[in-house]
């Protein structure tokens, strides 16, 4: 086996089954190499789900005598959907890390961005190796959440209370601000409503 497939493999192995000692073995891995490796997943992730996706479409498709078209527009979905996923992920993990970065300095951690940058992509792991499979991807986003509170603790030297805070109060915020947004389309949609049928009404 090609060596490089096979660190590769033994990598995801220890995060899925062992992590914490696979985080201890990674601490001073470079940016550079941990970035490559979880280049490598996004890739393997973005095919196989965009594929999965493909196929989906093309089976639940309501034009069965359109072979041609689905074929043509399966294809095209692919393509985009594997483009999009690489490059909003790859680009995407510097914004999630320096946003994570913040509340892990909050938290007194001390060893620097890059190792906050390691955590975030090597808790995407079963996200990546598993998030393309319905109801399994429910699981694997748990056990990424998991790792990322398991990868700040020991790259950043945290204990397991400040370790928790530090990635639970951000994801917390997000919520609420999702939650925040939606109600206000809601009411903005609902004002809207209210205005045509007052409108209506005269």
């Amino acid at each position: 086996m090609d060596p490089c497939l096979f660190h590769i493999i033994e990598t995801t192995k220890g995060f899925l089954l062992n992590p914490i000692e696979t985080f201890q073995q990674h601490a001073n891995t470079s940016l550079s190499k941990a970035f490559q490796y979880y280049a490598v997943l996004v890739v393997f992730f973005a095919i196989l789900f965009s594929i999965f996706q493909g196929v989906l479409f093309s089976f639940g498709s309501p034009f069965p005598h359109a072979e041609a078209f689905i074929g043509f527009a399966t294809g095209t979905f692919v393509l985009f959907a594997i483009s999009l996923i690489i490059a909003t992920s790859l680009i995407g993990i510097f914004f999630d890390g320096l946003f994570q970065h913040i509340f892990v300095l909050l938290m007194g951690g001390e060893q620097g961005i890059a190792q906050t940058l390691k955590a975030c992509m090597y808790s995407s792991v079963p996200t990546l190796v598993l998030g393309w499979i319905p109801i399994v991807n429910i699981i694997a986003a748990i056990w990424s959440f998991v790792l990322l509170i398991l990868g700040i603790r020991e790259l950043h030297k945290m204990s397991t209370a400040s370790a928790i805070a530090a990635v639970l109060i951000p994801a917390v915020l997000l919520i609420l601000i999702v939650i925040t947004f939606v109600l206000f389309l809601i009411a903005c949609i609902g004002l809207g409503i209210a205005e045509m049928a007052a409108i209506s009404l005269f």
